[in-house]
């Protein structure tokens, strides 16, 4: 019997024309591309952890190791190399919108002219950077760092595409967004949002090109120069927060890069405020840390009984709880990650308020969480660190938490 061809899928149509080389992300292979940042996220975030356990006992060794040790350098090139390695971990965790988030209302205005400097270093002496703001604030409300990480990929995508007196432009305004204004294929929902669109005067691209642009690995640099994560990374972090992002280009006109950032609703929040930290206690004191991966549970045992603590170690919540109800009273710092098998830390904590409930806890990990949990963060209601750390990092946090 003869095989038929299945019909081909018929794509949705807004029923108004877009511009020749603009093009809207559900119609760039955005089937290909989720399930794509999907696998990113999900091998990143099980590196992810691998990486941590590599680059902790790096630091544990060196930290007792003298300067003139013979191994030390080679130690400090394993360390290194595991520091660029996360960075790309960093790239697929945001691909797969994986990432934690610490969203926080900010002026994007102030934001962009304090990056001024850094945007034009990464563009180059001999091309222009012009900043097109309003003299009023516009608060955003988003995660600060990832929006410096957004405009380094989007400004060296740029810096790529420029010759030598080339041009890049920023400006922002503000929009209304409606499904049915003809901007239906964003994934955005209804309301205002603050735009900020990069505009250069550089190469461009083709249509074919233009269909892949934010597919994770796509590139079109020499092999060894480029591993295509600019743009999909952009893509995750700024969908991650609530927003989204348009492209247009033409081959030998330049491209426009068009994200849309959540409006903020509160006032700025202050960049260096401190937490509050209780009393001091003795270095001795007991502290218990619920992690599932064996592997980096027991890298921040060791960690931290070289500083001088005693440790408890539980593989899921459900075990952390049993130690806390054995040693109530002693406990000085519930060290947990949220997601775990069987009760995650949350849970944990929720059920500690009984059991011991003026103990302090550090929560810690890799994947993106709920928002109000993270503006709690934000406020310093809670303690928090986020996957990937250094193992360093997070001794230190228990001793601020502590009050050492």
């Amino acid at each position: 019997m003869k095989k038929t061809k299945n019909p081909p899928a018929t794509k949705k149509n807004s029923g108004k024309p877009h511009g020749a080389g603009s093009i809207s992300l559900r119609e760039a292979h955005r089937d290909k591309t989720d399930a794509l940042a999907h696998f990113s996220g999900c091998v990143a975030h099980d590196f992810n952890n691998l990486l941590a356990v590599i680059r902790g006992y790096c630091t544990l060794a060196l930290q007792k190791m003298n300067a003139d040790n013979p191994v030390r350098p080679r130690l400090e090139a394993i360390h290194a190399v595991s520091n660029e390695a996360l960075d790309l971990v960093s790239q697929l965790l945001a691909i797969g919108r994986r990432r934690p988030l610490q969203p926080q209302t900010f002026d994007l205005h102030l934001h962009l002219n304090r990056c001024r400097e850094m945007m034009g270093q990464l563009l180059g002496d001999k091309k222009h950077l012009t900043l097109c703001l309003g003299a009023k604030e516009l608060l955003v409300e988003m995660d600060r760092h990832q929006l410096d990480q957004i405009l380094v990929n989007l400004v060296l995508n740029a810096r790529d595409a420029l010759s030598e007196d080339g041009a890049l432009t920023l400006r922002t305004g503000i929009c209304h967004h409606q499904p049915s204004t003809g901007a239906e294929l964003l994934e955005l929902a209804p309301g205002q949002y603050a735009v900020l669109t990069l505009a250069d005067t550089g190469s461009g691209m083709s249509p074919e090109t233009l269909k892949q642009a934010f597919d994770p690995f796509f590139t079109t640099k020499p092999r060894g120069k480029g591993i295509g994560l600019g743009l999909s990374t952009a893509l995750g972090l700024v969908r991650q927060s609530g927003g989204d992002i348009t492209l247009s280009s033409q081959h030998g006109k330049g491209t426009t890069v068009t994200l849309y950032l959540p409006i903020g609703s509160e006032e700025p929040a202050a960049s260096d405020s401190g937490k509050k930290s209780s009393k001091k206690t003795h270095s001795s004191q007991l502290i218990l840390v619920a992690e599932n991966r064996e592997s980096l549970r027991k890298l921040i045992a060791d960690a931290l009984i070289d500083q001088g603590f005693q440790v408890l170690e539980a593989g899921d919540g459900e075990q952390a709880l049993q130690l806390c109800e054995r040693h109530s009273g002693k406990i000085g710092l519930v060290f947990t990650d949220i997601v775990m098998p069987n009760l995650g830390g949350l849970e944990l904590t929720e059920r500690l308020a009984n059991v011991a409930p003026k103990v302090p806890v550090l929560y810690t990990s890799g994947y993106s969480l709920d928002p109000r949990f993270m503006k709690r963060v934000v406020q310093h209601q809670v303690n928090f660190i986020p996957k990937p750390y250094d193992v360093a990092q997070v001794v230190e946090e228990i001793r601020r938490i502590l009050g050492h």
